[in-house]
């Protein structure tokens, strides 16, 4: 299996619910993202009040489950399943993953962008998404989609990736994505709004600096002109219809910037984008 561009250990915390988008959530990290000697923990928290759930969400089932993949994909001590209740029954179920990931000082969080209800409206944030903006600030994917490197045109994944300036979590956000992009065989885009940033130029040199430190051999930036359209569609579109087909779309966020977190660009973005996220917030 290939190596990305770091040599440190990688601790990655995949939240299992029984949705298909949890499930693409490990086959992606174990698939493309993972290396020897990494560590993975498979956790499952949930409502032993909830009785009515369909037979593959049930927290025996994921365990059985997922004791076989890793049994069969792991050496010894490179995973830990954990299944346990919800510490609150009031709070959402990712404030104990959160404690799980946090405890085991993770490099990474994996969680489904629906769970196994699914969302009859796809941009619609789920409950589970909402609380990991106001309250994870630990590096997050989101998964959407079932993208694996082999089926790519290019033969690996293009990152997209905003920034806002050299002081701000989406500056932030690229750093700590380079610790996941395979420097030989990925792409990465880096984009800039000429109105908004006066400060392209340093910008673009910083991107440069630091995809050339982690060797990629592929990168680009690029500064556009503004349009009269709010932030988040502007950058959404790029996703969505630009001339590379984002598989990773690399934003921060700061949370207190914004009373309403609809109205941040960054939320329009993990709502709209057709591609997966990779997300780092500054939480309250």
């Amino acid at each position: 299996m290939d190596v990305n561009n770091s040599d440190s250990r990688n601790i990655f915390c995949v939240s299992i619910d029984g949705s298909k988008f949890s499930d693409y959530g490990f086959d992606i990290t174990f698939n493309e993202l993972y290396k020897p000697g990494d560590k993975f923990i498979i956790c499952h928290i949930f409502n032993p009040e909830k009785k009515d759930l369909p037979y593959e969400c049930q927290a025996v089932t994921i365990h059985s489950k997922y004791q076989t993949i890793c049994m069969g994909k792991f050496k010894s001590g490179d995973y830990d399943i954990i299944v346990k209740e919800k510490v609150n029954k009031n709070a959402h179920a990712l404030d104990s993953l959160n404690k799980v990931a946090t405890e085991n000082n993770v490099s990474a969080i994996v969680l489904g962008f629906q769970g196994y209800k699914e969302n009859k409206e796809k941009s619609e944030l789920s409950k589970g998404i909402i609380y990991m903006i106001k309250s994870i600030t630990i590096p997050t994917f989101i998964i959407k989609e079932s993208c694996l490197r082999k089926n790519q045109e290019s033969g690996g994944y293009t990152w997209v990736i905003f920034i806002e300036a050299q002081d701000s979590k989406s500056y932030d956000a690229f750093q700590q994505s380079l610790k996941f992009i395979h420097p030989n065989r990925d792409n990465v885009v880096g984009y800039s709004l000429i109105n908004k940033f006066d400060n392209s130029n340093a910008l673009e040199k910083d991107f440069n600096v630091l995809c050339n430190n982690a060797q990629i051999k592929k990168f680009s930036f690029n500064v556009l002109e503004s349009t009269k359209d709010p932030i988040g569609k502007q950058l959404t579109d790029i996703i969505n219809f630009g001339k590379d087909k984002a598989d990773f779309a690399v934003v921060g966020h700061n949370v207190q910037k914004y009373n309403e977190i609809e109205s941040s660009p960054t939320i329009d973005i993990i709502k709209n984008a057709q591609s997966n996220i990779f997300y780092y917030s500054k939480c309250k």
